[in-house]
C-alpha cells in the first residue's frame, strides 16, 4: 500500500461516517508507520533459493468462500483476473473486507528435487493454502479468530509428490482481509523456488513417535516400523498431534556419500519447539535447551527462535552407507517440533546464516499502522 492509497483509505472512512479520533500523538503513530515501512522485514537470505516458476503476474480471484474451490478440477473460468501482488482495493474491489480466493495454473518440468518452497510474499490478513488440492500451509486466523498475519512472509514447503511434472498443477489461496487493504499485497519473490545450500536436503518425510522422557539406553537399535510419519519442517500439532505438549522422537536414515569424505559437514534442523538433542548414529552432537522431567515454561526462553546448526564429527560417518538422525524435542508450550527450515546436510562454507540479525529481521515485536488504526475504528 502506497502513501496516497493509505490516505485514500482514511478519507473513505470518513466519508463512509466512520468515527476518528486523532490526536497529535496518534497522527505522529501514523505517520511513522506510513507504508513505505510496513514490509521492511522481507528475509534477506533469497540468494539460497532458485527460483523454479515465477507467480507473479495474472491470476484468477472470486469473493465469498466455497469449499469446492480448493479443488484442482474447479472450474474457475468465470471468475475476474486479478494481478498479484496487489491490493485487491486496487484491482477493482475497494472497500470489500471479507473472504476471496486466488486460484492459478501453472506447469513445472520433470521433477529434480524433493522438496519445494511456495513463496507468495505478504497476504493480507490470513490464508490457507492448497496446491492440487492437497493443503500446505495457513498463516493468520479466520473468523471467529482476530489473529492477523499480514506482516509475515508467506514460505510454504511443498513435497515433490503434491506437483503434477510436465503437466498442469493448481494453486488455490483462501484469504481473510478483516480491515483495510487485503489480498496477497506484496512481496518481490512470488513463486515456486528450491533450497540450494543444502548438499543433503532432508526436508520431508520422518518418522516420529512420542515418549515418556529419556530415550531408550539402546535407542539406536530401536525398530521404527510402527512410528508415524510425519513431515518436516511442520509442527507436529498440524499432523494429528494436537494440543500435544511433551516429548518427541524424530528419526531418519540418510545415505552420505563417500565424495563428502573431507568435507566439513554440518547438520541444520531448522527451528525446533522448545528444546532438543540431537544424534546421529547414537552419538550425541549438539543439544539446545536442557532436558528434565520438571521444566517449567518460564524455563523454555526464546529458543524456538535458534536455527539449529551442529557440527558432525568425521569420524561418526558412514561414508557411503546408511546413517540414522534422532532428534529427541521437549515441547513446553503451543505448538511443538521441527517446525520451520531449512533442514539438511550442508558445509559451513555453503550455508552462509547470520542467526543474531535473522532472529532480530523477523522476530522483532513492532507497532505497525495496521495496529494503530484498529485501535482507533475499535475504541
Amino acid at each position: 500500500m502506497n502513501q496516497l492509497t493509505f490516505h485514500r483509505k482514511i478519507a473513505e472512512s470518513v466519508k463512509a461516517g466512520k468515527k476518528l479520533c486523532f490526536s497529535a500523538f496518534s497522527l505522529l503513530i501514523i505517520l511513522r508507520f506510513s507504508a513505505p515501512n510496513l514490509w521492511s522485514n522481507e528475509p534477506q537470505d533469497f540468494n539460497r533459493y532458485e527460483k523454479i516458476v515465477d507467480l507473479r503476474g495474472v491470476w484468477k480471484f472470486a469473493i465469498g468462500d466455497e469449499s469446492q474451490w480448493s479443488d484442482a478440477a474447479y472450474n474457475d473460468s468465470a471468475w475476474s483476473d486479478m494481478f498479484v501482488p496487489a491490493d485487491w482495493e486496487d484491482e477493482g474491489y475497494a472497500g470489500y473486507d471479507g473472504i476471496a480466493w486466488y486460484r492459478k495454473v501453472f506447469r513445472m518440468s520433470g521433477k529434480k528435487h524433493e522438496i519445494y518452497s511456495l513463496m507468495l510474499g505478504y497476504i493480507d490478513d490470513s490464508d490457507e493454502v492448497w496446491i492440487n488440492g492437497h493443503f500446505v500451509g495457513r498463516s493468520g486466523d479466520f473468523p471467529p479468530g482476530k489473529g492477523t498475519a499480514f506482516d509475515q512472509f508467506r514460505n510454504y514447503i511443498v513435497p515433490a509428490e503434491y506437483i503434477k511434472f510436465n503437466s498442469e498443477n493448481v494453486i488455490a489461496v483462501r484469504v481473510y482481509d478483516r480491515y483495510l487493504n487485503g489480498g496477497i499485497v506484496n512481496g518481490s519473490k512470488i513463486g515456486i523456488f528450491v533450497d540450494t545450500s543444502m548438499l543433503i536436503p532432508l526436508s520431508g518425510e520422518w518418522q516420529f513417535k512420542t515418549i515418556d522422557y529419556d530415550l531408550p539406553n539402546d535407542f539406536i537399535n530401536e525398530n521404527s516400523q510402527n512410528w508415524h510419519r510425519v513431515f518436516v519442517p511442520k509442527y507436529w500439532d498440524e499432523q494429528g498431534f494436537g494440543n500435544y505438549d511433551g516429548f518427541g522422537w524424530y528419526r531418519k536414515s540418510v545415505v552420505i556419500p563417500a565424495q563428502f569424505k573431507g568435507e566439513a559437514l554440518i547438520l541444520v534442523l531448522g527451528r525446533i519447539d522448545d528444546f532438543d538433542e540431537t544424534y546421529i548414529n547414537g552419538h550425541l552432537i549438539g543439544r539446545t535447551g536442557f532436558f528434565s522431567r520438571y521444566i517449567e515454561q518460564s524455563d523454555l526462553g526464546d529458543t524456538y527462535l535458534i536455527v539449529r546448526i551442529y557440527d558432525i564429527p568425521p569420524e561418526i560417518i558412514h561414508f557411503g552407507g546408511e546413517n540414522t538422525i534422532d532428534v529427541r524435542v521437549y515441547d513446553g508450550h503451543l505448538g511443538g517440533g521441527i517446525y520451520d527450515g531449512p533442514v539438511g546436510i550442508t558445509t559451513s562454507s555453503r550455508f552462509q546464516y547470520n542467526e543474531s540479525e535473522y532472529i532480530e529481521l523477523k522476530y522483532q515485536d513492532k507497532e505497525s499502522i495496521w495496529d494503530v488504526l484498529r485501535d482507533i475504528f475499535e475504541n
